[in-house]
């Protein structure tokens, strides 16, 4: 079945996180048995052909969770037109050996590659469109955190726009602890959404000389921003 080689754990993170599921193979100037093999894998609306490197690293560089396969001759060249930065999020599995006057194996991992494999049989090949997938999607997860990381670092620099008399702290010989984000943050939404709140809640706080100056720039009533301080405190005891 299409998108069965991603777990269901990993499609639930997915969805819960807004992110689509829908997964993709390609396959580049490879052999009929190959295409046949993958075909049952990931059935036909799944798997994509194709015959030009450019038309490959341009399917690499959509939104959807692609692995793409090439005979290890060609995968150098196809590393290369996706560019370092897409190829670092996308998996490229070379098939067979390296030809003698190509890259070696330790060279086109070295590249981007994600595996060299000299087995092609059905079953190896499985085991690496699932490795692939995963990695992909795990590297979308890790995307968004940093594009909400970034998010909330703007809106911490717009804070911190204000002239410097309005703030306690000087940020040049104080710095308040840092978001949770990261590759160990929780991917459950709402323990991510009640932990990026808490810190940025406490962040500010260091930030002001009173509770009534931090409600003010989290631009919330004092009440409520006292509600919300007894909730947590009531909540972490």
């Amino acid at each position: 079945m299409p998108g069965s080689l991603l777990t269901p754990e990993i499609r639930s993170v997915l969805e819960l996180q807004g992110l689509g599921t829908e997964t993709r193979v390609g396959a580049l100037a490879c052999e009929p048995k190959i295409l046949q093999t993958l075909t049952r894998l990931v059935g036909e609306d799944s798997l994509m052909v194709f015959s030009k490197v450019e038309d490959a690293a341009r399917a690499a560089k959509s939104s959807e969770h692609w692995v793409l396969l090439a005979p290890s001759p060609r995968v150098a060249e196809l590393l290369q037109t996706i560019g370092s930065e897409v190829s670092s999020t996308i998996a490229v599995i070379a098939l067979g050996q390296p030809g003698p006057d190509g890259p070696s194996a330790a060279m086109l991992r070295a590249l981007g590659a994600m595996a060299v494999a000299d087995d092609v049989s059905e079953k190896s090949l499985e085991q690496h469109l699932r490795r692939g997938l995963e990695f992909r999607a795990l590297r979308a997860l890790e995307l968004l955190h940093r594009c909400e990381a970034r998010r909330l670092k703007r809106r911490e620099m717009d804070l911190l726009g204000h002239p410097p008399e309005t703030m306690t702290d000087d940020l040049s010989t104080f710095q308040p602890p840092p978001l949770p984000v990261g590759p160990i943050s929780t991917y459950r939404l709402e323990d991510s959404s009640e932990a990026f709140e808490r810190a940025y809640i406490d962040r500010v706080q260091l930030l002001c000389e009173s509770a009534r100056e931090a409600a003010k720039y989290l631009e919330v009533s004092a009440a409520t921003l006292a509600r919300r301080l007894r909730r947590e405190g009531s909540s972490s005891g």
